[in-house]
C-alpha cells in the first residue's frame, strides 16, 4: 500500500514539475508601446542606510524620463550620516527629504506620511534603498498605468552582488526565478501577482481607497496587494529592471527570511477573508502565485522521492529524478531567456541546498514563536542595513 501511495505522489510532483517548466518556455519580457509620461513621485525609504544613500540619489538623478518627477527620500529617524548627505541635495533642490520624527519599526508608516504630506504627484514608484534602476526603468514602470483598471505595476528585480560569493550566486539564481521569470511566466489568463516594494509603483487614488500601506505586518507590500485586489484594482507586470543587494551570507538569510515568513503568517491572519475573495474570483490565479514562486518545495519534495524510491519504488525514484531535473531546466531556460546564463552553472546548487534552508527557517520561526519573541527589522553590517557592496548590472 505504502508502495502505491509514494507511486501516486511521485506522479503528481512530476505532473506539477512539467508546470514550472512551462512557466519557465512562457516567459519573456512584455512590450508595452511607451506613449504615457504622467507626472511621477519617485520615493526609497531609508533606515541605517547611510552607506548606500549617495548612490541611490545619483541613481535617481540619472534616470531618462520625458515627464516630470521628483525624488523623495525617506528617512526612518536613521542615526547615521543619511541626514548630512540628504541635506547637501536638499540645497542644491535635487530632492525632497524627510525624515520621521520617531524611528518606527517598519517601513509603512513613514512612506505614508511622506506621501501624504511632500509628495505631490499622482503616481508614486518605489524601489529599496539599495536598487539600481536601469535609466528607463521609470519610463517602463508606468506604461501600464495608462488603462484605469490598473492600479499598481511590478518591474523586475534581479541580484546586483552576485559575484561577490557562492552563495549570492544561489540568492541571484532565486531572484531570477521569483522576481522575473515566475512573473512573467505565470502571465495567462487572468493573472494574479502580487507586488514587491524593492520595484513597483502605485496611482494616489488606489492607494488612499485602500487605506495607503497595509500596518498590519512587515510586509507592506503583500498587504497593499491583497487590498488592491479585493477594491477591484488589477497589479501588471513589466520590464523595468532594478539590481538590488542581496544577503550575503546563511547569518543575514535567516535574519532576512524570518522577517518575511513572519510577515506571510501575519498575512493569513489578518487578511483571510480578503484573500479568499481573491481566491473566488480567480483560484488558479492565486493558486498559481503562491506554489509556482516556491520551486524549493517541489525541489525538496522531488529529493524525497528520490531517496524514498531507493528503498521502496524503482518507478517512484525514476519519476523523482524526472522532477528533480525538470526543475532544472525550468530555471534554466528561463535564465537563457533573460540571458543570465552565467548563472546556470548554480542551479544545481540552489535547487539542493535552498531547500534545507527553507525548512531550518520554519523550524527557528516555529521556536521563536513558542518563545514568544517579536521578529523585528535588524541592521545586518556592523550597524547599516546593506553591506554597500558594488552592483553588477548583468
Amino acid at each position: 500500500m505504502s508502495f502505491s501511495l509514494l507511486l501516486i505522489f511521485s506522479i503528481i510532483i512530476f505532473l506539477f514539475s512539467l508546470i514550472f517548466l512551462f512557466i519557465g518556455i512562457n516567459a519573456r519580457r512584455l512590450k508595452y508601446k511607451k506613449d504615457y509620461f504622467p507626472n511621477v513621485s519617485v520615493i526609497s525609504w531609508f533606515w541605517k542606510d547611510g552607506n548606500i544613500i549617495e548612490r541611490k540619489i545619483k541613481n535617481f538623478l540619472s534616470l531618462k524620463y520625458p515627464g516630470k518627477f521628483e525624488i523623495i527620500i525617506v528617512d526612518n529617524a536613521s542615526q547615521d550620516e543619511t541626514k548630512k548627505i540628504c541635506e547637501k541635495y536638499v540645497k542644491k533642490g535635487l530632492i525632497k527629504y524627510y525624515r520621521t520624527k520617531k524611528e518606527y519599526d517598519r517601513k509603512a508608516y513613514g512612506l505614508d506620511e511622506a506621501i501624504k504630506k511632500i509628495a505631490k504627484y499622482d503616481v508614486l514608484a518605489m524601489t529599496d534603498p539599495d536598487g539600481i534602476c536601469d535609466k528607463n526603468w521609470l519610463v517602463k514602470l508606468v506604461q501600464p498605468l495608462k488603462d484605469k483598471k490598473v492600479g499598481a505595476t511590478i518591474g523586475l528585480t534581479h541580484c546586483g552582488n552576485f559575484n561577490k560569493n557562492f552563495f549570492t550566486k544561489l540568492r541571484a539564481v532565486e531572484d531570477e526565478w521569483v522576481y522575473t521569470i515566475c512573473l512573467l511566466g505565470r502571465i495567462f489568463g487572468k493573472d494574479v501577482q502580487f507586488i514587491y516594494g524593492a520595484n513597483y509603483a502605485v496611482k494616489r487614488k488606489a492607494l488612499k481607497e485602500v487605506g495607503f500601506h497595509g500596518k498590519k505586518t512587515l510586509g507592506e507590500d503583500i498587504e497593499l496587494s491583497i487590498n488592491l485586489y479585493n477594491k477591484g484594482w488589477r497589479i501588471k507586470v513589466v520590464d523595468a529592471d532594478v539590481w538590488q543587494e542581496e544577503v550575503q551570507s546563511i547569518r543575514e538569510y535567516i535574519r532576512q527570511r524570518l522577517r518575511w515568513q513572519d510577515s506571510a503568517i501575519g498575512l493569513f491572519k489578518f487578511y483571510s477573508n480578503k484573500i479568499y475573495n481573491v481566491f473566488k474570483k480567480n483560484p488558479f490565479g492565486l493558486f498559481s502565485l503562491l506554489i509556482f514562486s516556491s520551486i524549493q518545495i517541489f525541489s525538496f519534495l522531488s529529493l524525497i522521492i528520490i531517496l524514498g524510491g531507493l528503498v521502496f519504488s524503482f518507478n517512484a525514484f525514476l519519476f523523482g529524478v524526472a522532477s528533480f531535473f525538470i526543475l532544472n531546466v525550468a530555471i534554466i531556460i528561463g535564465l537563457f531567456r533573460f540571458k543570465r546564463i552565467h548563472l546556470v552553472p548554480y542551479v544545481p546548487f540552489f535547487i539542493i541546498i535552498d531547500p534545507f534552508l527553507v525548512i531550518y527557517c520554519q523550524l527557528v520561526m516555529r521556536y521563536l514563536k513558542f518563545l514568544k519573541r517579536k521578529i523585528v527589522w535588524r541592521s545586518l553590517y556592523n550597524g547599516y542595513y546593506h553591506a554597500g557592496s558594488k552592483l553588477i548590472l548583468k
